[in-house]
């Protein structure tokens, strides 16, 4: 009888960014975070960079945040970026605010493609 194949659990990193060890989630999460601060230093930022930043925020309130921030920078959310958001706000069943965000979406005549 052969042993089920099992898949290698990568070891958790020790002593990483403070005393509690990091799952390897928050390890990369992290990572990214640091480099997406450096690119905007480096003023190399674009709405992809932002978008890959929205999907690791925890929050819609973080994203909500991230998207004010590049809005200042003459960074324009796309039709990828409100979906993001709007799943957040899906996921976080925060249909109301989902909603309002569609609707102003809709004013602004930004067609996202969503089925309501």
């Amino acid at each position: 009888m052969r042993a089920a194949f099992a898949h290698p659990t990568p070891p958790a990193p020790i002593g990483v960014r403070g005393a509690r060890n990091l799952t390897l989630k928050e390890y990369l999460t992290s990572d990214a975070w640091e480099m997406f601060k450096e690119l905007r230093q480096a003023g190399t930022v674009d709405v992809y960079h932002v978008n890959v930043m929205l999907k690791a925020c925890d929050s819609s309130a973080e994203q909500r945040r991230l998207m004010e921030q590049m809005h200042k920078k003459f960074i324009m959310p796309n039709r990828q970026s409100w979906v993001l958001m709007l799943q957040q706000l899906r996921h976080e069943g925060n249909d109301l605010e989902a909603t309002e965000v569609i609707s102003k979406l809709d004013s602004a005549n930004i067609f996202i493609g969503l089925a309501r």
